[in-house]
């Protein structure tokens, strides 16, 4: 199997857009192993090539700055950077390939297995993306903890009153909750969602929330994707069965103190 085969798979998921593609390596290049990850820090790169594997499904893009509108117009300016400066050589070095997989799976994977994790008690979708969801009264305060039980995190971020009714859920999946998906969010609001769950979110959206009358509970991005992630790599790994295939987390850099 070469590179090829794999991006010839992905195209099962739906049609590809320019975030949907080989970022670096050689798409007839024989596939030894393959790691898939939110972003391929050189965390996750090292990971990968001390496991064998020579190809990255990466969800989040290789180098800086993540701005999809531009996409495969930056690097020219910015391959001095350090950061994408040392990622590159290191995968140079390591004779790796790297495909990105964004939008796709999105759609196939990450939007339905966040809300399956969360174990929100769901009274009904309301709409057939499931980005809506009603679910059974509680507090504001009593959602965010199990989410945070369930996500597994020391700690979240919580805007409005920790006594708040919440009834009907808005899920912003991954980095819909960042201010350059203001328009996302305000159709959420629009659909009188009472509280926006995500992934990401800067602080203009939590202002905006703020003064929408709008609650939101921030999990992080990687670990909001790291779901769904897991699961498509278990599903590589039964469609694939004499490829080497790997999850490999790239961790959270952060601490609060």
């Amino acid at each position: 199997m070469v590179v090829k085969d794999v991006v010839n798979y992905l195209e099962k998921f739906g049609p590809g857009g320019s975030e949907e593609i080989l970022l670096f390596g050689d798409i007839r290049q024989e596939v030894r192993g393959i790691a898939v990850c939110w972003m391929p820090t050189l965390e996750v790169i090292s990971k990968a090539a001390s496991m064998g594997c020579n190809l990255i499904i990466c969800h989040e893009n290789l180098t800086f700055p993540y701005n999809f509108y531009i996409f495969g117009q930056h690097l020219e300016k910015t391959l001095a950077w350090k950061a994408n400066m040392e990622r590159i050589k290191l995968l140079a070095v390591n004779n790796m390939s790297v495909i990105r997989a964004h939008a796709k799976l999105d759609k196939a994977y990450n939007i339905d297995w966040f809300r399956e994790a969360m174990e929100l008690k769901t009274v009904e979708d309301q709409n057939s993306r499931g980005s809506i969801v009603a679910i059974q009264e509680t507090t504001l305060k009593e959602l965010a903890l199990h989410i945070k039980e369930k996500i597994g995190l020391n700690c979240i971020r919580v805007t409005g009153p920790m006594d708040a009714r919440i009834r009907k859920v808005g899920i912003a999946v991954g980095g819909l909750g960042i201010s350059v998906n203001m328009g996302f969010l305000q159709r959420l609001v629009d659909e009188s969602v009472d509280v926006i769950l995500t992934g990401e979110a800067d602080e203009e959206s939590l202002r905006f929330a703020e003064d929408s009358g709008v609650c939101f509970i921030e999990t992080s991005h990687i670990v909001c994707e790291s779901i769904g992630l897991a699961k498509f790599a278990e599903d590589l790994k039964r469609d694939f069965p004499d490829v080497k295939v790997e999850m490999v987390y790239a961790g959270i850099p952060w601490r609060y103190i």
